[in-house]
């Protein structure tokens, strides 16, 4: 009989400890918000952690002559690409199914452009989530004249465009890992 007892006292202080757990947990708003979660789901967005689809373009890009080396794409026209639909306002970007985040290494490999840690050929298909009119009019000549060098690549590039009602674009398959930045410990 004082063993029953001993037992029903373990469980009645785990019990009361759980409860002290969960008030705390509330009071101090571990549990989320409407607000917060809607939050979470925006980083998810940005940092390139979820699968994500939306309205947008379509933009392929392709080598006008592969065996004139000034007529094929390089990185540096899927740089200029993608950095003109950033500003355009895209929301999120990918190019050959590889999720463009900030930390993202598009650089030429050979005869082949290297995005993260794949290597590709021509064709390149570069998705682009927002307003598909605003995405689509940044490639305007007119508005491109502002934007150095982008003439060059219309004149040794194969450009096509396509509005899309739904697009995928996948989410980020590499690794996030910053070697200098740090979250400050309060």
């Amino acid at each position: 009989m004082p063993s029953f007892n001993k037992n029903i006292i373990k469980y009645m202080v785990i019990i009361g400890i759980f409860l002290v757990i969960v008030g705390f947990v509330q009071v101090k708003g571990f549990i989320l918000s409407e607000k917060d979660m809607e939050n979470m789901k925006n980083i998810q967005i940005i940092t390139g952690q979820t699968d994500i689809e939306g309205e947008g373009i379509i933009v392929t890009v392709a080598d006008k002559d592969l065996k004139d080396r000034e007529k094929i794409v390089y990185d540096t026209d899927i740089i200029t690409i993608v950095n003109i639909l950033e500003h355009a306002g895209a929301e999120a970007i990918s190019v050959n199914n590889e999720r463009v985040i900030s930390t993202n290494k598009i650089k030429v490999n050979k005869m082949k452009i290297k995005i993260n840690n794949n290597e590709y050929d021509s064709p390149f298909v570069i998705k682009a989530i927002g307003h598909p009119k605003t995405l689509s009019d940044a490639f305007n000549p007119r508005v491109l004249s502002e934007v150095n060098g982008f003439n060059l690549i219309k004149d040794y590039i194969i450009i096509n465009i396509e509005k899309k009602d739904k697009l995928i674009i996948p989410k980020y398959k590499g690794n996030i890992a910053f070697k200098y930045a740090k979250p400050i410990k309060k």
